[in-house]
Order: structure tokens, then C-alpha cells, then sequence
């Protein structure tokens, strides 16, 4: 898998905290470790580092952001 994104960082998450009593699509029960999230987005607590780009928008303000996930398979 590649990322393309013209966000500034990428936030891992993974199922490590599944309590395995969380159900899903057509009553599946997922366990721990079931499932893992890519998430573009600025980086942590950019907010509050002077210099980390800035994540800050004004109410009625614009935001787009680009992401692309590319799946390959190698032979």
C-alpha cells in the first residue's frame, strides 16, 4: 500500500484496545488486533508547538485536503 497525501503527518491506529465485545458489519464481533486505520491529518498537538505547521482554521473557512491509497500486489 502507498500513501499520497498532501497532509503533513499520518496517524497509525490499530485495534490493540478491542475489548472483543464490539460488533460490526452483519453482527461480526471484532477481537483485538481485528482491524488497523490510516489517518491523514496535521501532527499531534501541532496546535499547541509554535513550530509544527499550524491546524487552526477560522469558523466559515475552507478545508480540503487530498488523499490517495494505492494497493498493489507484487508477483
Amino acid at each position: 500500500m502507498e500513501v499520497f497525501t498532501d497532509a503533513k503527518g499520518l496517524q497509525l491506529y490499530t485495534g490493540n484496545f478491542i475489548l472483543g465485545n464490539e460488533n460490526g458489519k452483519e453482527g461480526y464481533c471484532y477481537q483485538k488486533r481485528d482491524g488497523v486505520c490510516f489517518e491523514t491529518q496535521y501532527y499531534p498537538n501541532s496546535c499547541n508547538i509554535s513550530n509544527f505547521p499550524s491546524c487552526l482554521k477560522k469558523a466559515g473557512e475552507p478545508f480540503e485536503s487530498v488523499t490517495i491509497y494505492k494497493f498493489s500486489v507484487k508477483k
